[in-house]
């Protein structure tokens, strides 16, 4: 009986020293193209098996690929200004974390990007209420929830514009 739970557990381990590492979810074709059209505007798009970024900032793809982070920092300039056209295509229906790995392997293989990851205690602003008696005042009231993630979103890229200050919600 001991002898035959030795070799199991010997066979194990020779089995996981064996594996491979995971290797990273990547695209089977990709492009990546300078854009020089000049417009301001860019479209992203994604679907099962195929990402496609028509002039479109690297600072954008970045956003993108590292989703839910909001703020980044580093890197040259030109993430900034300089435009591209980005297609990657898989076959098959890869699942949007898959999709998220590729772009991401695009990324680092295309643009050598390297990420480092880290969590900052930042200053923050708390939209309170001033009196004591918990009215509003003159010029205030009350209205409902705001139900559209774009118009809050937008409220919290301003502020950080304005004031380099995070949104929590």
């Amino acid at each position: 009986m001991m002898r035959t739970t030795l070799v199991l557990v010997a066979a194990s381990v020779v089995g996981l020293l064996g594996q491979e590492p995971k290797r990273p979810f990547t695209f089977d074709v990709t492009s990546v193209k300078p854009n020089t059209s000049g417009e301001q505007r860019g479209s992203s798009k994604a679907q099962p098996g195929r990402y496609v970024g028509i002039n479109v900032t690297l600072r954008r793809v970045i956003g993108l690929a590292y989703r839910p982070v909001q703020e980044f920092t580093g890197g040259p300039n030109w993430i900034n200004t300089d435009r591209f056209d980005i297609e990657g295509r898989v076959e098959g229906t890869p699942t949007q974390d898959q999709m998220l790995e590729m772009l991401r392997s695009l990324l680092s293989d295309r643009f050598q990007l390297a990420v480092h990851r880290e969590s900052r205690q930042m200053p923050a602003y708390a939209l309170t209420v001033a009196r004591g008696d918990g009215k509003l005042g003159v010029d205030l009231r009350p209205v409902a929830p705001c139900q559209s993630p774009a118009a809050t979103d937008r409220f919290g890229k301003e502020l950080r514009r304005i004031r380099g200050r995070q949104r929590l919600d």
